[in-house]
């Protein structure tokens, strides 16, 4: 028996078609979540440095009220 093997060239092109569309919409994803995670970073990083300003004045606030209350007991001590 002899065998022969044919390539159908639609079949070949339909491959190719199906394949490079698969590859299309793994970059387009790729891309899309590449993007998603960058801004979700940005977006941390930017929480971060608000919490940080916060923190610092509110120490800031601490530091002014024990003031206020020693400059108030200065003056009922002068009354």
């Amino acid at each position: 028996m002899i065998e022969t093997s044919f390539i159908n060239i639609g079949d070949v092109i339909a491959s190719v078609f199906i394949f490079g569309i698969i590859l299309i919409i793994v970059a387009v994803l790729y891309k899309l979540i590449k993007k998603t995670f960058k801004q979700l970073d940005k977006e941390s990083i930017e929480k971060l440095t608000l919490e940080q300003e916060n923190s610092i004045l509110q120490s800031q606030i601490g530091e002014l009220n024990e003031r206020l209350i020693a400059l108030e007991e200065k003056v009922k001590e002068l009354d």
